[in-house]
């Protein structure tokens, strides 16, 4: 039951995200579009519109590198880091906004997800 629901809960979020272009396999849009990450874990989702309210220069050049795949190339880019405060952890605290330590399938959509993403952009 568990799995269903979130498979659900995967596949409403996946839905909801609008209109898709095929430019890198993501769903671009006016504000830099979606990444899906494959490293270190599968099936991460990115939302820069979801992240609208601030401005580029917030998360790159300090935070991240602008180039696609810079982030997966380091070794920077994992959960323990995150909880100490790296990367997303900067604003992902639990205060600035929800905690990595939480809220798992708001990033976390797994192979299943990344599967039906991408069959919705076909």
């Amino acid at each position: 039951m568990k799995k269903l629901f979130l498979t659900f809960t995967v596949v409403l979020y996946v839905s909801s995200i609008g209109l898709f272009s095929l430019d890198k396999g993501y769903p671009q849009d006016e504000n830099g579009g979606v990444i899906i990450f494959s490293k270190p874990v599968k099936g991460v989702y990115f939302s820069h519109k979801e992240h609208k309210d601030f401005s580029c220069e917030d998360c790159h050049e300090d935070i991240f590198a602008e180039e696609a795949g810079a982030a997966e190339a380091t070794g920077n880019f994992t959960m323990k880091l995150m909880e100490e405060g790296e990367t997303c952890g900067t604003c992902h605290d639990g205060e600035t906004a929800f905690s990595v330590k939480e809220s798992c399938t708001k990033c976390h959509i797994g192979v299943l997800g990344v599967k039906r993403l991408k069959e919705q952009l076909d």
